[in-house]
């Protein structure tokens, strides 16, 4: 699974993930990577061709056919074996945005009162010209 996730825009947070043996309904929507970089245990980093050993913690939603099983974000077991591909692909780009998009409000959500009362420098309006 991170040899796919790797090559995507933040480490593929938004896309769909399945197992090689499951139906296309049957995924992991990736909520959340915490990538990290093992040091080097076969090699030191001086010899040349050395490379790092990529690692990650990864956690999504879990469907099994079209239905999420819990609605909970949990971790996910077995990320690092062979047999992972990415189902749905369609037009990543808008799914990515509807996805942030999703995630905004959760998190506004979240803060509540807070996060509304504080407004931003591009939502105020300039005075107006005097003339």
């Amino acid at each position: 699974m991170l040899d796919v996730l790797a090559d995507l825009p933040l480490f593929g947070v938004g896309v769909r993930m399945s197992k090689d043996t499951w139906f296309d309904e049957s995924y992991w929507h990736i909520v959340h990577v915490h990538p990290k970089v093992k040091s080097f245990a076969a090699a030191p980093a001086d010899v040349e061709g050395a490379v790092p050993e990529l690692r990650a913690k990864v956690y999504g939603v879990k469907y099994w056919n079209g239905v999420a099983e819990t609605g909970r974000v949990k971790r996910i077991r077995g990320h690092l074996k062979d047999g992972w591909r990415r189902v749905g692909v369609q037009d990543s780009a808008q799914q990515m945005a509807a996805f942030v998009d999703s995630l905004d409000k959760a998190w506004q959500q979240e803060l509540g009162d807070e996060g509304a009362a504080e407004a931003s420098p591009a939502d105020e309006q300039p005075p107006p010209a005097t003339t």
